[in-house]
């Protein structure tokens, strides 16, 4: 029921009914009452004043800071009110933010007590509407407030008083909502009228997040009141409330915005102060029982109020002493008695570090962040202004969070300020600093670095004083600055030498800028600008451009200008200085040493420090620049040195012509090999002082395609000389037939056929591909100038590799070690001595079927000999290459060490120790004594090691052949 400051008073027709008639003697006692009157009453309320921690449990209470119409409570006065209305809630609702401060006041000391605020917003005039928002974005900017305010209303009652429509009561609740959202607070945002507009208007909850009902039971006359035990007011309430939450079925949230209980009035004969005792104590409960969020109208008398019965609402009289001797506790209540989780602090001792190190940064802000020192309405206007034209601008200065928010209103101006002026620079120049005086820009510009700079430019304005060239110089600075951004940033940076120099200074900047990356393309014009520039060079120094040429190492073919191609100079000049910039400082300025020498005596003097500086990356063709450039070489070009040192070669080109090979394919094998080996293969074939540095590219390539092949042809054969055709293999050896035929017909181990034709040539190739890379040492002389067999065929190749691996692996893996996917052979008759062999073979009691290895299947014989001389390795002994059978057939060592291992296991396993798959056979069982002579009845362990019948022995076998036959 509180009037809505700033709007007329509202004509209550609620008053339906006369109540005169219930107005009795025991009307409520004035402010000030007499002697007569301080009973039981006044000591009871004077003590509740002076004890205020009551157990009263009310919901939230209405509150209006004023005290009367002439004059505002101070900041004491107000905390003083919520300390009053603490032990009775944890929550107030106020109307509106502006009038008295209240807004200001409210919340920080709701804030610094623990307790929650529902603010509200006055919605008439618009412009009211944006005032309070200012007013608590300020709030949240230096105080944080956004955990204590809960909710908040705008307006009250401006459908009821018919001051607005519908309509703009909605525009006016988005209007609030939307800006709080944008700001960063959560909090909800509806609207509070009377019980009849919100029950007729269910728009209202398609905008609105809250609803509040401003309900009075003491208006109906039907309501009786006989006791504190009648809850016919409270049941009217709650009823009013059930039915708006059906009337609005957009907003489930529906508050009890106001109800409460006037002294002045008097039903059914009870004590106005028993009647408001009773009605609060009931209703407060039930609101917590029916979990209803009720505000009590209201929290002092106002007696500035036109209607009498409205002045004396409050639970405490205008003098801040207590009404009602309540005391209770509402069961259903939870704690009212929640701390805000917000640390408070009193004003001033927020960290400012950051904000005194975000002013100092600043380019453009106020002579001072010291709020006292700077006009506080001009900095207040420039905030407000660029705020609401630019809001991007105030992200980092407003909303919950904001980096800047705890600043000062001094430098949060100073820092929109500075984004201004760094946007609105190039186009109002130190203007955007202006703000009405308050801008004061800091730089390190000084005009004696400006003018030094002027005076340094090759190319300048025909004048250092703007005067009479403004329009010419403003058109050059656009022109050159749209097209060339990057030569106005130190005119741009608030950290340049060159930030603030005039306009003319700022030009020749960029005109000399511009002059020095196009004067070797375009002369002289490019210092011309319509006239406006002038060349400011020095006197040639002939002696030094000279020395410039003579001495560079990468230079022109000649130093005659006209000798030489003046557009490829220029070009080459362009480059090298837009590349590598510090390589042509003695190029550009008024006191640069080659500023005035000849185009062929500047490119050569840049040239040369560019091959210098990227030789080590680029070889030679550092100095190419389109084949501009001639390296001065240290060992000039030696015929008969460059065509020895081809002759020599192994791998080479065919020829030493270049006209008949591919460019393309030269190209890419140096780059090949002298990319990946570096000075070790290239060193010698570029640079200064490289021996062959001047030979020609059919001989500098066969130098690096050799180093390449003589590197790797042992390991990985004939084709590291091949380069996608380009190499060719020059022998130190001639082909001798004899020599190859001997290498196939005296191996052990080799191909089934000595013509290549008879067999797969992948295979043979693949076998020679796999031995090579696996164990290079087997190929030493199959590859390179210098291979003993380096001319033989593949098969003798083939063979010569596949007979050394035999060798190494037989005593392991046996004949398979000949295997080679069915490619080898071995020769019998070199690898059986008759007389030795055959005889231990037929004195043998165990032994295989046959003797005669074609017969059976190698492989697998031999895997059985390489179980037992791994399981058993002393029963190999004779086998190894100091014993009598090294060189016997397969099927014969075979069988000895068979025969070994039946002597020994024959106790435990019987005839099956001779079995090994269906292998072996037995001829003679051994007697007892022979076995114990051998010493049989020494055993493996648990002997589970030993071959017990033919299965064991096959799954060995079967794993050992898969092993062994596909190693490779």
């Amino acid at each position: 029921m509180a009037l809505t400051s700033g709007t007329p008073e509202r004509v209550v027709t609620y008053w339906r009914h006369s109540f005169s008639a219930e107005l009795s003697s025991t009307s409520a006692p004035s402010d000030q009452p007499d002697g007569h009157q301080k009973s039981t009453y006044e000591l009871e309320r004077i003590k509740q004043h002076e004890e205020p921690h009551l157990l009263t449990e009310i919901y939230g209470i209405d509150y209006t800071a004023r005290r009367n119409l002439t004059s505002c409570p101070s900041y004491d006065e107000v905390y003083e009110d919520m300390t009053l209305l603490k032990p009775f809630t944890n929550r107030v609702r106020i109307y509106n933010t502006h009038d008295c401060d209240q807004g200001n006041y409210t919340v920080r000391i709701a804030q610094q007590l623990g307790m929650k605020v529902v603010i509200g917003f006055q919605n008439d005039p618009i412009d009211m509407v944006y005032y309070q928002l200012y007013i608590l974005q300020w709030l949240e900017d230096n105080y944080q407030v956004h955990d204590t305010i809960i909710g908040a209303t705008v307006g009250t009652e401006s459908l009821y008083r018919r001051d607005l429509d519908v309509t703009t009561v909605l525009e006016r609740v988005s209007l609030v909502k939307n800006w709080t959202r944008d700001y960063g607070f959560t909090f909800p945002v509806g609207y509070a009228d009377t019980h009849y507009v919100l029950l007729n208007n269910p728009i209202l909850g398609t905008v609105c997040d809250i609803l509040l009902s401003n309900t009075f039971p003491v208006y109906e006359s039907w309501i009786t009141f006989n006791g504190p035990n009648d809850n016919s007011g409270p049941d009217y309430v709650i009823s009013i409330w059930n039915q708006i939450k059906k009337a609005q079925p957009n907003t489930t949230t529906i508050w009890m915005g106001e109800t409460g209980w006037s002294t002045y009035d008097v039903r059914n004969g009870q004590n106005s102060y028993g009647s408001l005792t009773w009605y609060l104590q009931n209703m407060a409960c039930r609101a917590f029982t029916e979990n209803m969020p009720m505000f009590w109208f209201d929290a002092f008398e106002q007696p500035w109020q036109y209607w009498p019965n409205e002045r004396q609402y409050g639970l405490f009289h205008n003098n801040r002493t207590i009404k009602t001797s309540s005391n209770f506790k509402c069961k259903n209540a939870p704690s009212t008695y929640i701390q805000s989780t917000y640390t408070s602090a009193p004003v001033g001792t927020y960290a400012k570090t950051d904000c005194t190190s975000m002013f100092n940064g600043l380019t453009c802000r106020t002579v001072s962040n010291d709020v006292s020192a700077v006009n506080a309405t001009l900095a207040g206007q420039a905030t407000s202004y660029l705020c609401t034209h630019f809001p991007h601008y105030c992200s980092d200065i407003r909303g919950v969070g904001a980096k800047y928010a705890h600043c000062n209103p001094i430098e949060k101006a100073s820092y929109v300020m500075d984004q201004y002026y760094e946007q609105f620079l190039h186009t109002q120049g130190d203007d955007a600093c202006y703000f009405g005086g308050i801008g004061q820009i800091y730089s390190t510009s000084t005009p004696e670095a400006c003018h030094k700079m002027y005076a340094s430019a090759q190319c300048r304005t025909y004048s250092e004083s703007p005067t009479g060239l403004e329009t010419s110089v403003q058109g050059t600075l656009d022109y050159l600055c749209s097209q060339y951004p990057q030569y106005c940033i130190p005119l741009n940076d608030s950290s340049s030498i060159y930030f603030r120099c005039n306009a003319t200074q700022k030009a020749t900047f960029v005109m000399n800028k511009y002059y020095n990356d196009h004067v070797f393309t375009q002369g002289k014009v490019a210092c011309d600008f319509n006239g406006l520039g002038r060349l400011n060079l020095p006197p040639v120094n002939e002696t030094i451009c000279h020395q410039a040429y003579s001495l560079s190492r990468c230079r022109t073919a000649s130093e005659n200008v006209s000798l030489v191609d003046g557009a490829a100079v220029g070009a080459a000049i362009s480059y090298i200085c837009q590349d590598s910039p510090s390589l042509c400082l003695s190029l550009r300025g008024y006191n640069g040493s080659f500023s005035q020498c000849s185009l062929t005596q500047q490119a050569s003097y840049v040239m040369d420090l560019y091959y210098t500086t990227n030789f080590p990356t680029l070889g030679d063709a550092a100095c190419d620049f389109d084949g501009l450039g001639n390296i001065r070489r240290a060992t000039p070009l030696n015929a008969s040195l460059c065509s020895d040192m081809f002759e020599s070669l192994a791998c080479r080109t065919a020829s030493q012509d270049v006209s008949t090979l591919n460019a393309t394919l030269i190209g890419s094998a140096l780059a090949y090999v002298c990319g990946q080996y570096g000075v070790s293969a290239c060193g010698e074939l570029s640079g200064i002082y490289g021996k062959y540095a001047a030979c020609n590219a059919a001989q500098k390539v066969s130098y690096a395609m050799s180093f390449y092949y003589d590197r790797f042809s042992k390991s990985r054969g004939d084709g590291t000389c091949s380069f996608d055709g380009l190499g060719n293999i020059h022998r130190n050896i001639s082909y001798n037939a004899t020599m190859c035929q001997e290498v196939y017909d005296d191996a052990q181990c080799r191909t089934k056929s000595s013509g290549i034709n008879a067999l797969d040539a992948d295979a043979v190739g693949g076998i020679l591909d796999y031995l090579c890379s696996n164990f290079p040492s087997y190929c030493y002389e199959l590859y390179g100038a210098g291979g003993l067999y380096a001319q033989c065929s593949t098969i003798q190749k083939a063979t010569y590799v596949m007979n050394q691996y035999y060798r190494d692996f037989y005593s392991t893996a046996g004949d398979a070690a000949c295997y080679f996917n069915g490619i080898g052979t071995i020769q019998w008759n070199l690898v059986s001595e008759d007389n030795v062999c055959h005889a231990m073979f037929n004195s043998l009691s165990c032994r295989t079927t046959v003797e005669d290895p074609s017969g059976m299947n190698a492989t697998v014989v031999g895997l059985a000999i390489q179980y037992i001389c791994e399981s058993n390795p002393d029963l190999c002994g004779p086998l190894n290459a100091t014993g009598p059978y090294t060189t016997c057939n397969t099927l014969q060592r075979a069988s000895f060490t068979m025969n070994e291992y039946y002597l020994r296991y024959y106790d435990t396993q019987g005839g099956a120790a001779c079995s090994f798959g269906g292998v072996g056979r037995v001829l003679i069982e051994p007697t007892r004594s022979s076995v114990d002579s051998r010493g049989t009845t020494e055993t493996q362990g648990d002997n589970t090691n030993a071959i017990v019948g033919g299965a064991s022995i096959v799954a060995t076998l079967s794993f050992f052949t898969l092993s062994a036959v596909l190693f490779f």
